[in-house]
């Protein structure tokens, strides 16, 4: 019987910490999106603009 009790509690004591894991796992993802949304470059948008910084950049050291 306190065979089992033990092990009831070891059971229950791995829940809740993968619980615990679980929902603050959520609360990062949930943060990263937020982030994201927040700093979102569009995929279109992002070539271009790099380009076009590394192209200012060659012609302002090619003018130095």
């Amino acid at each position: 019987m306190l065979k089992s009790m033990k092990l009831i509690h070891l059971v229950l004591e791995m829940m809740m910490k993968f619980s615990s894991m679980t929902s603050e796992m959520m609360m990062k993802i949930l943060m990263i999106s937020k982030l994201n949304s927040t700093f979102y470059i569009p995929s279109f948008l992002d070539c271009p603009t790099i380009w076009i910084l590394t192209m200012t950049k060659k012609i302002k050291i090619s003018l130095a």
